[in-house]
């Protein structure tokens, strides 16, 4: 009968699933899926196919070959003829891709690269030489005259330098236009050379440098490859209308570059997926993110492709310029002015003009625009929204002028001169179709059978309820004791954000024979300090990652003055110590460029207020989180030079004033975000916890000479995996080095009652030490004993030894006075309990210090001694204290108990075993018979005999208790 009901509501149930799901819901249940499915979420593969097209993209470019130069350079309009086209397969594909569930959001970097078609291509070769308005050279010509016009009689005398040439016209071949990159000379020694050649190293994306002396520069060589570019778009999870809405770029969640608001404003996607069901729509948007700028393409008609009914949409620059232009008046109808986005004058519009103001058509000749050749449209599918067809095209212009103070640009005409156009297609083939639809008949299957397994699901749920109530007191207890990072386990929480705050010190070298060390005598320092400050420490903007078991987050810090701790010391207090800025400024000239040290000498007068001497005196909030003033305002060229590096040079600098900044020591880590961790969580692999494996999306750094160097070894500092081999030590990278630092066991000890083990860590001998030879500065020049050099990972030449020049080599302690390096107070260390790994105490300390050397073209620098010069030291700590300490004590506590526990049930046992042996020789011997004379068999009975049997009859007992009777009797 049971089974009856049982099979009898089964059947009900799915007879009324199927009337509901299967007929009366179909539609909603149809267009449902749809938006379900095609979506960005994890499952799905229209998100795998989004993240790397399966197919090669068809891209294309045509040249603009100039027919008549030597006419153009005498004024001149340009003859053109389009060469092309040459194409190439591009692989697109999104890597380093971040889901954000509670945005609802992805994020990603463009990869893509780009293989010339010779196929295609016909009879045209990447090695074919074309003449083209020189694009560099252009750039930097309308660049400087827009920006700063006094300095082109500098780049006239540089260009011809630079580019063997005195024309702006360049013949080259195309694989090194586009991709391999044009010459360009910069070993010349001219001023006027080096200035634009570090100029165009710093800020022009895409140069490479191409041996000694020589850059190179191609059109689309950035683009070749990973692009640094990070993008988040919807994922159209919860909403399906919000699939592939741009969200930001590289965090940035609008731009300031349009001068309508508007405009500044991302609509629409990225341009690769559009939202489902948008049959009806009248216009797409998309934002192409190399143009900085929204998009529309406008519905034409309908039509098919493949057999399959698509809508045509056309996309033009006709309204740009009206609606969001950056000039007043506004560029011809059809142009947009890219400056301000790529950051060089380039003007873009469609191909030949097409759809632009005819007086661009007048002033060049050789063009023939065509609609169908030459506009961007897609074919849109309405139900599924794929582009079953698409071609993106854009021409790249530059404006032409005449430029008095540019000797072969005086007589140039006024015209907007093409350059090349690009077209990017993408037709999908007939499989690809196929395979969508049979895709979404199996979602469709999918579907219906979810609901048909909720209720087997539902009865899962409940048993599972049931035994997590059950063991709910267990699990309590084992997730209070876990390591790994899991969501519910506590250890996480305190990773995530420090309930404490470190203890954060500064301690400063003041001077205190200033005038003395003018005149070459050895510096005499004496220690200020502690002035302590609170950091508080937290990782944000958090990603796990269940498959790789990684976590990724980004640090933020904070930093607050701790007056009480710092006793009779104020952060109001004066210091005088070694001006970081003059002294660096001149060191990187001095190694980089000495002919330039006149230049830094006469700048330094403005910029630093005359200075007489190598050190300042200034308030310690100041130099450390307030800043101190540099003075750009002078018009004077070498200040403005000086003041150009250290923009590009020195990070985040404030600007309090127009060219007014202020620089300080340790601003930039409070509450700023500067660095993207990505670590494994010790879920799958507990001796893996907390090691890191990408930094800021980076598997390794590329900063020194060996691979090995460059791996990430160890943890990220702050979390280390359970029980520590101390013969191994402990490996921890910190991004201040842009190293690993190893720490070595020292000895045991005890902390609050709990057993740690003591760890020692310094910097190594690079000098002797083979492993290290990566840090030295050169591979001919390695440092002594306990320093490194940071050039390469702060970009500022600074040394970093221990404090007092601890386990630093004597020859070096010598060049200064008045240190006192003590083991325990200046190394770094961490007291760590090597069963659950937790740093029950920790302190980071490490010496920033300059080198000082005679320096003979600066006025105040001629008569230094040579020395390394401390600045600073500072030393991050923690102890721990609070719930996390109590936690971990009552661990070792409940450890202590259960050994106690053991030892006394195995006590208990080996009694227990002991007295059963003892009753089991007795019972051997009791049960041993011994003759006796004139004795009856019925005595020969034992007494275990007698009372076996607790329920015999009164007759047998009384039998029993009678021959027991004689028997002593007889005895």
């Amino acid at each position: 009968m049971r089974c009856y009901k049982k099979v009898f509501i089964f059947s009900s149930c799915c007879f009324i699933m199927t009337v509901i799901f299967g007929f009366a819901a179909y539609r909603s249940i149809f267009e449902y899926a749809i938006r379900d499915q095609v979506s960005l979420h994890k499952r799905n593969y229209v998100r795998q196919f989004y993240l790397k097209f399966p197919m090669p993209l068809d891209f294309r470019v045509y040249f603009f070959n100039v027919t008549n130069p030597e006419d153009v350079q005498k004024g001149g309009n340009p003859i053109l003829k389009e060469v092309g086209p040459y194409c190439y397969d591009l692989y697109k594909e999104r890597i380093d891709v971040e889901d954000d569930e509670t945005e609802d959001s992805l994020t990603y970097t463009p990869h893509d690269n780009y293989i010339f078609s010779q196929e295609r291509s016909g009879e045209l070769n990447d090695d074919d030489y074309v003449t083209i308005i020189h694009p560099l050279m252009m750039g930097m010509v309308n660049h400087i005259a827009t920006k700063s016009p006094q300095f082109l009689t500098i780049l006239d005398e540089a260009l011809v330098k630079l580019f063997q040439n005195e024309s702006i016209y360049l013949t080259a071949k195309v694989k090194d236009i586009l991709f391999d990159g044009m010459l360009i000379n910069c070993t010349a020694r001219d001023f006027s050379a080096m200035a634009v050649c570090t100029q165009l190293r710093t800020k022009m994306p895409g140069v490479k440098v191409d041996g000694k002396g020589y850059l190179r520069y191609g059109l689309l060589s950035q683009k070749n490859g990973t692009i640094s570019t990070r993008i988040k778009v919807l994922r159209g999870v919860r909403d399906s209308a919000e699939l592939g809405q741009l969200v930001a770029v590289d965090n940035m969640t609008r731009t300031d570059i349009w001068s309508n608001e508007v405009c500044n404003e991302f609509r629409g996607t990225d341009g690769w997926i559009f939202p489902p069901l948008s049959g009806d729509m009248e216009q797409i948007w998309m934002h192409p993110v190399d143009f900085c700028m929204n998009l529309h393409a406008d519905f034409v008609e309908e039509t098919s492709s493949n057999g399959i009914s698509v809508r045509k949409f056309y996309s033009d620059f006709e309204d740009q310029c009206a609606n969001c232009s950056l000039q007043k008046p506004c560029l011809p109808r059809g142009l947009v002015d890219l400056t301000e986005c790529i950051h060089v004058p380039l003007y873009i519009s469609l191909p030949h003009f097409l759809k632009s103001d005819e007086s661009l058509l007048r002033k060049v000749h050789g063009l023939n625009p065509d609609t169908e050749k030459h506009i961007t449209r897609v074919l849109l599918e309405g139900t599924l929204s794929l582009p079953i067809e698409a071609q993106i095209r854009v021409q790249f212009n530059f404006p032409l002028q005449s430029v008095g103070k540019i000797r072969f640009m005086q007589t140039m005409p006024e015209v907007i001169h093409p350059v090349i156009w690009v077209e990017l297609g993408v037709v999908l083939n007939g499989s690809f179709l196929r395979m969508i639809q049979a895709f979404f008949y199996f979602l469709t299957f999918v579907e219906i059978f979810k609901y048909t397994m909720l209720i087997l699901s539902l009865l899962g749920m409940g048993y599972a309820a049931y035994l997590y109530l059950n063991n709910k007191k267990m699990y309590s207890m084992k997730d209070t004791i876990q390591t790994a990072l899991k969501k519910r386990n506590l250890m996480r929480k305190f990773y995530l954000k420090i309930p404490i705050p470190l203890d954060f010190r500064v301690y400063f070298f003041n001077i205190t024979n200033p005038e003395e060390v003018q005149k070459g005598q050895t510096p005499v320092v004496k220690e200020i300090g502690p002035y302590c400050y609170d950091a508080y420490k937290e990782k944000i903007d958090i990603l796990d990652n269940e498959g790789e078991d990684s976590l990724t987050y980004t640090p933020y810090e904070t930093y607050f003055f701790n007056q009480e701790r710092s006793a009779n010391l104020t952060s109001d207090d004066y210091v005088t110590i070694l001006h970081p800025l003059i002294v660096g400024i001149v060191n990187t000239v001095a190694k980089d460029s000495p002919p330039l040290l006149p230049i830094v000498n006469k700048a330094l007068k403005s910029m630093f207020n005359d200075p007489q001497n190598i050190y300042l005196t200034t308030k310690v909030r100041d130099l450390l989180f307030d800043g101190i003033i540099i003075n750009c305002s002078s018009q004077d060229f070498s200040a403005a030079a000086v003041c150009t590096q250290i923009k590009t040079q020195v990070p985040d600098l404030t600007e309090v004033r127009r060219n007014v900044f202020k620089f300080s020591l340790l601003g930039p880590r409070n509450g700023t975000l500067p660095n993207r961790f990505k670590i494994l969580r010790g879920i799958k692999k507990s001796h893996e916890l907390g090691r890191l494996v990408e930094l800021n999306h980076e598997k390794e750094s590329n900063i020194w000479s060996t691979k090995k160097c460059n791996r990430f070894v160890g943890t990220d500092g702050w979390i280390f995996p359970p029980f520590v081999d101390k013969n191994a030590g402990i490996w921890a990278f910190t991004t201040d080095l842009c190293r690993s630092i190893h720490t070595v066991y020292t000895e045991d000890a005890t902390v609050h009652g709990v057993h740690v083990e003591k760890y020692y860590g310094d910097l190594g001998d690079m000098s002797t030490n083979p492993a290290e030879k990566c840090y030295c500065p050169t591979p001919r020049t390695c440092l002594p004993k306990g320093i490194m050099d940071l050039t390469r990972c702060m970009g500022v030449p600074i040394y970093v030894t221990l404090p007092h020049f601890l386990r630093v080599d004597e020859a070096v302690q010598n060049t200064v006075k008045g240190l006192n390096p003590v083991t325990d107070e200046h190394i770094v260390r961490i007291l760590i309990q090597p069963l659950l790994a937790v740093p029950l105490e920790a302190q980071k300390r490490i010496q920033f210090n300059l080198q000082i050397q005679p320096v003979k073209k600066i006025n105040f620098m001629k008569t230094l001694p040579t020395a390394l010069h401390p600045l600073l030291w500072v030393e991050e700590g923690i102890i721990l204290e609070g719930s996390l300490l109590k936690m971990i004590q009552s661990v070792f506590i409940a450890l202590k108990v259960f050994n106690v526990v053991k030892f006394c049930l195995l006590g208990i046992s080996l009694v227990g075993v002991g007295y059963g042996g003892f009753l089991h020789y007795k019972e051997r011997n009791l049960g041993k018979v011994t003759p006796e004379d004139n004795v009856s068999s019925a005595t020969s009975k034992s007494t275990d005999q007698l009372f076996k049997s607790e329920a015999s009859s009164a007759s047998i007992m009384n039998k029993s208790n009678s021959s027991t009777h004689n028997n002593t009797h007889k005895i």
